[in-house]
């Protein structure tokens, strides 16, 4: 609710605010990963839905300043 959006060709809402393209698939298995599950899908639409440049994940943390938290996994002393 209040959220500006469509629905997908699965019917799926696809949110159109702060977006430049959207991917839909249906999922056709599924691998474990250990800690995660691995989706496997067959793409079944795309969309551009606006021009612009995307917030890449070094964008992310060079100029909104992400960081990762201590406790991740993912995380390295600089």
């Amino acid at each position: 609710e209040g959220v500006n959006h469509r629905t997908g060709r699965n019917g799926a809402p696809i949110a159109l605010d702060n977006a430049l393209a959207c991917f839909e698939a249906e999922v056709t298995g599924t691998a474990d990963a250990g800690t995660h599950t691995l989706f496997i899908g067959e793409m079944v639409d795309a969309a551009v839905l606006a021009e612009g440049e995307p917030m890449t994940y070094a964008y992310y943390h060079l100029v909104k300043r992400g960081t990762t938290p201590r406790t991740a996994p993912s995380y390295h002393r600089d």
